[in-house]
């Protein structure tokens, strides 16, 4: 969650990083948080839509492995805003793509390819 700590109204968003609607609402909560910093928390679910987005899950494992360095919301924001680029690759040259994207946003690269195949954590 991110956003005030008492705030006057919480938002609850269930997102997938490969669904171009939720890139957009993604874009409107960041303004609306800008714009309401101690008067709104929102709190993400990730929600991936896999049986209509192929890349939908690993996406989410991503966030969450990045969440484990203290980075979810980085790649959060990484996610959505190279979804054209990411969306279109296959899996395995997605996973590539992780990998490069962990290292650019200062993530120990080794422990996050492990966290992204870790059944717990998503």
């Amino acid at each position: 969650m991110r956003g005030a700590q008492n705030p006057i109204l919480t938002i609850t968003e269930y997102s997938d990083y490969q669904d171009v609607r939720s890139a957009q609402l993604a874009t409107v909560i960041d303004q609306l948080l800008e714009e309401h910093p101690h008067e709104l928390r929102v709190v993400s679910r990730i929600f991936p839509l896999m049986s209509i987005n192929d890349k939908a899950a690993l996406a989410a494992q991503a966030a969450q492995a990045a969440g484990e360095q203290d980075k979810f919301w980085e790649m959060h924001h990484l996610l959505y805003a190279k979804q054209d680029t990411w969306s279109k690759l296959s899996a395995n040259d997605f996973e590539g793509w992780l990998g490069a994207q962990a290292s650019t946003l200062g993530l120990n690269v080794n422990q996050f390819k492990k966290d992204l195949k870790r059944e717990d954590i998503v």
